[in-house]
């Protein structure tokens, strides 16, 4: 990713594992769906911010651990 890029929209084409793994997650909740494109939303200061909220919630959450999910639209 470029310094003056933000977020990236990375296309995933049908050979690649990634999106085996989504388009399967996805077609178990919306099985009469037809998936015509599948992309990744891309940033790293977004992941970052991500990955420190995340050990936060872990501190404070230790009993109960973190309640990830995925979601599509």
């Amino acid at each position: 990713m470029e310094p003056d890029e933000f977020v990236q929209n990375i296309r995933l084409y049908e050979s690649e594992d990634e999106f085996m793994t989504v388009s399967l997650r996805f077609l178990q909740t919306h099985p009469n769906r037809e998936i015509i494109m599948i992309q990744r939303i891309q940033s790293e200061f977004l992941w970052e911010h991500f990955c420190v909220k995340r050990k936060e919630m872990e501190k404070m959450n230790s009993l109960d651990g973190v309640n990830e999910m995925n979601l599509f639209h």
